[in-house]
């Protein structure tokens, strides 16, 4: 008897796909650089958040997801206190000292300054680290508001602790809620990145097919199912412009129920899940009106990307996605719609804005987590 197989099964087997050539690939490029093979490959994912914008920072509600898109270093440990970083991806390479880490060196790259970072405050907190050679890659679109640099320094976080052999660290999700602080202090101090907490602790916390309702004030959190039954999570980005905020209490306020309402929603029994996934839905347009209206941080582009999103036939709810002023927007969409989507967003955008806007596909993924390949 043939077995019926199910969405999520499917999912499943092509994330397995996914990470088998993931590890394919990096490894070649380890072996291109170093001339021998890693030992570990440690992996996190970006971040979408389907709602609670610009709540993390004000002690608020969120609730993202982790998608199948991630940041990968491969690595082996050094017999001395030297790392070699090459990031494959800009062609770019770049060394430090573990016992000279109380500077940046004065020529190193941007991207470095995580790797030191999380170097230098792991080293303080009293973890055993060693040196490496490492090579980085991966498929988080860089300044997409997909959240590239917290898996950037939670991949750096995890390298490590695999090289010092201290992945016990992992073993708790207190431990990993202390990693994430870890990794935002490395925004804060390291990148000059003002950030919440969000976004660290969904890419350490994440979980397949789940998104994390996470309060930003406790870091408390629930792993909430999402039965998407058939609908793909559609991210859509404008263009590059300048990130401005400005508080607005009323929205913040407003945004926190209506992620306890979505919450709420998604505790529906699976009978009714095309019922909650419409309430859901409902609640991304809200979300976004009202960062489009009273958070004023949306704009024309992110503005005509939902509008068309939600004109289409299988899109259940759009929303911008992010610090505002450009970046993404963030959809829901059925699997049958998913052609017609992306051919109109494409025209449409295209014609009013003269840019072809790019659009990703993504699953909820799995968060951080090491592999140990030889």
């Amino acid at each position: 008897m043939k077995k019926n197989v199910s969405g999520n099964d499917l999912r499943t087997l092509r994330n397995l796909n996914q990470q088998s050539n993931r590890i394919a690939s990096i490894t070649q490029k380890f072996e291109e650089t170093f001339g021998s093979s890693p030992i570990f490959i440690a992996s996190a994912p970006g971040r979408v958040n389907l709602i609670g914008e610009h709540t993390d920072y004000n002690d608020g509600y969120v609730f993202p997801v982790a998608i199948d898109k991630y940041i990968n270093i491969a690595l082996r440990q050094r017999t001395d206190r030297r790392v070699t970083l090459h990031a494959s991806d800009v062609n770019d390479t770049s060394e430090f000292d573990l016992d000279a880490l109380h500077t940046i060196p004065q020529q190193a790259p941007a991207w470095s300054h995580y790797l030191i970072g999380v170097a230098s405050l792991l080293q303080a907190s009293g973890r055993k680290i060693a040196g490496i050679d490492a090579v980085i890659t991966g498929d988080v679109p860089i300044g997409a508001g997909l959240s590239s640099s917290a898996a950037l320094s939670v991949s750096a976080t995890l390298a490590f602790l695999a090289a010092g052999s201290e992945l016990e660290a992992l073993e708790s999700e207190n431990d990993k809620k202390e990693l994430a602080a870890l990794c935002q202090r490395v925004e804060h101090e390291f990148a000059g990145v003002n950030c919440g907490i969000m976004d660290q602790t969904i890419s350490l916390l994440g979980k397949e097919n789940h998104g994390l309702f996470l309060d930003c004030r406790s870091l408390e959190y629930e792993h909430i199912p999402l039965n998407l039954a058939g609908h793909y999570i559609t991210i859509c980005n404008t263009e590059e412009l300048p990130a401005l905020t400005q508080k607005r209490c009323r929205y913040v306020i407003e945004e926190n129920t209506r992620v306890l309402e979505a919450v709420s929603v998604l505790k529906i029994p699976t009978e009714k899940t095309g019922e909650a996934l419409i309430q859901f839905g409902n609640l991304m347009n809200a979300s976004h009106n009202g960062l489009r209206d009273d958070y004023e941080v949306s704009c024309k582009e992110l503005d005509l990307l939902t509008d068309i999103a939600r004109s289409i036939t299988g899109v259940i709810g759009s929303r911008m996605t992010g610090a505002g002023f450009g970046g993404c927007t963030v959809s829901i969409v059925h699997k049958d719609a998913l052609e017609p989507f992306q051919t109109r967003v494409r025209k449409e955008y295209h014609e009013q804005i003269g840019i072809e806007p790019e659009i990703y596909l993504c699953n909820v993924g799995d968060g951080a987590q090491v592999l140990r390949i030889f």
